[in-house]
């Protein structure tokens, strides 16, 4: 479930989406997580990385990362992950206006003015506040509400609003 949150009564979240249930429930045991703006000094060697790459030009040249997120690590790992536009793993180097990950056949990804980066850090459920653009997984119960296992909040909805809103 993606969407704008619209109020926040304890553990129970109101949420304008296209898609899905409109009230998920945060418990105790709900993993959150909070993507802030970032910069490329904040992208640093032995960090986790999600990096979206923009679709290849016209012949199949290479372009720049689009985005990248960068996280610590989850009991020692990052998760690794290859796919055409994403890549995902631990980052082995920063150099220059490039960024390299351990273990992918990838090679350098470069970077340039374009590139949006964010960093993901664990938070508590006192981040989710309305207007903030919210993302969760969890099973629906009978009810219709989502008993969420992970919730991503974001910063709030520009005039476009959030994404899946």
């Amino acid at each position: 479930m993606k969407g704008t949150v619209t109020a926040v009564t304890g553990n129970t979240i109101a949420v304008r989406a296209k898609t899905g249930p409109p009230t998920v429930e945060i418990t105790p045991s709900t993993k959150i997580f909070q993507v802030n703006p970032a910069q490329l000094t904040d992208v640093t060697a032995g960090s986790c990385a999600d990096i979206r790459l923009a679709a290849a030009a016209a012949g199949g040249a290479a372009q720049p990362a689009k985005q990248i997120t960068v996280s610590a690590a989850t009991n020692g790992k990052c998760p690794e992950s290859s796919s055409e536009r994403v890549l995902r793993g631990t980052i082995a180097a920063v150099t220059g206006q490039s960024v390299s990950l351990v273990n992918s056949s990838a090679g350098a990804t470069a970077v340039d003015q374009n590139t949006k980066y964010f960093k993901q850090v664990a938070t508590t459920a006192l981040a989710i506040t309305p207007g903030a653009c919210l993302s969760s997984v969890g099973p629906v119960g009978p009810n219709g509400v989502q008993q969420a296992t992970k919730a991503t909040v974001g910063p709030p909805a520009g005039p476009k609003g959030c994404p899946g809103s």
